[in-house]
């Protein structure tokens, strides 16, 4: 199986495809539908839940395809004169894609609290569905909540491990103060 293939290879994510496609079958043979229009309108109340819920798994998976662009990024520095002729070398090369990995794994850590307040109905504000927002609306104990509470944990010891804690801090910081401590 491809490395895409297996973020779309569970219960949530078929479920919501067969779901999607039912609601845009259902949408394209009603009146006033037009090919290659917006016809969100002409949706239902459920149907319109599946395409925000579809809409929001389709971000998550944008996010773990770019995590896939920055492992090829990774395996290679590429034309090296290029990127030393303006001012770009090796370490600074990784750092970028360190820092872009970094960012895309906290990214889905926000997708997920922003899928289940969708999911649940919670009507959490974008920029207010947070852990503490979404615990007091929902139990601590809820499957989903113990998943991105265990997603956390790993994403914290992960930026742990590069030191950026601190945003402040740069990945080439990080790397000379170990280095320092390795004297």
């Amino acid at each position: 199986m491809k490395e895409e293939e297996k973020y779309s290879n569970n219960p949530f994510s078929t479920t919501l495809l067969f779901c999607t496609q039912k609601a845009t079958e259902s949408m394209m043979k009603k009146d006033g539908f037009k090919i290659g229009q917006n016809n969100f309108h002409l949706l239902d109340k459920t149907e319109k839940y599946v395409s925000r819920v579809s809409k929001m798994n389709g971000d998550l998976r944008s996010v773990f395809e770019q995590i896939n662009l920055v492992r090829i990024f990774m395996r290679r520095f590429p034309n090296r004169k290029f990127y030393y002729e303006n001012g770009i070398g090796e370490l600074d090369y990784m750092q970028y894609h360190t820092e872009s990995l970094i960012h895309k794994v906290h990214t889905i850590l926000e997708v997920m609290k922003l899928i289940v307040n969708e999911v649940y109905c919670l009507g959490i504000p974008k920029k207010e569905c947070n852990w503490n927002t979404l615990t007091s609306k929902l139990n601590k104990k809820t499957t989903c909540l113990q998943i991105i509470d265990i997603y956390y944990k790993v994403f914290n010891d992960f930026i742990g491990y590069f030191g950026v804690m601190v945003p402040a801090v740069s990945v080439k910081q990080c790397h000379f103060k170990r280095y320092c401590n390795y004297i």
